[in-house]
């Protein structure tokens, strides 16, 4: 466990309490990772739709 980051150990998931940072306080890297997994994920959705099926 000890290659992960000790705040979310690997899962990537973090609690988020409104007011703990501020805008000023996350860095521009930050921010452009960011963008960059919200358009990966956003391109990928469209590949991973799940196929539904009603039951009467």
């Amino acid at each position: 466990m000890d290659v992960f980051c000790p705040v979310c150990t690997g899962s990537g998931l973090i609690e988020y309490v409104p007011g703990e940072v501020t805008p000023d306080e996350i860095t521009e890297d930050a921010k452009d990772r960011y963008a960059a997994v919200v358009a990966r994920l956003v391109a990928l959705l469209p590949q991973h739709q799940p196929s539904l099926a009603v039951a009467s």
